[in-house]
């Protein structure tokens, strides 16, 4: 079991989140810890709560995949301008 890495950004468009949550389904299906990472860039800092739109958008569509069955490790953590949360399927 490997932990692997998805990076989003708040400015992301449609066809990288979805291109992201495929990776990622693919990543919870093969049983690895999957971390979900978003970095605020300069005035993107003023507007925390759209990077935590983005995070809980992007669980709520891994939660809804039938197949996986969704579980948070670690919630999510914000340091500075930085957001992560740690997920697993449980199996």
């Amino acid at each position: 079991m490997e932990i692997k890495g998805i990076r989003l950004s708040v400015r992301i468009s449609q066809h990288d989140f979805d291109f992201r949550f495929e990776q990622a389904k693919k990543f919870l299906e093969r049983g690895d810890k999957l971390k979900l990472e978003l970095i605020l860039k300069g005035r993107e800092r003023q507007h925390p709560e759209k990077a935590e739109e983005i995070m809980k958008k992007f669980y709520q569509k891994l939660k809804a995949t039938p197949g996986l069955n969704m579980d948070i490790e670690q919630g999510l953590t914000k340091q500075g301008g930085r957001f992560n949360i740690i997920l697993i399927n449980k199996q």
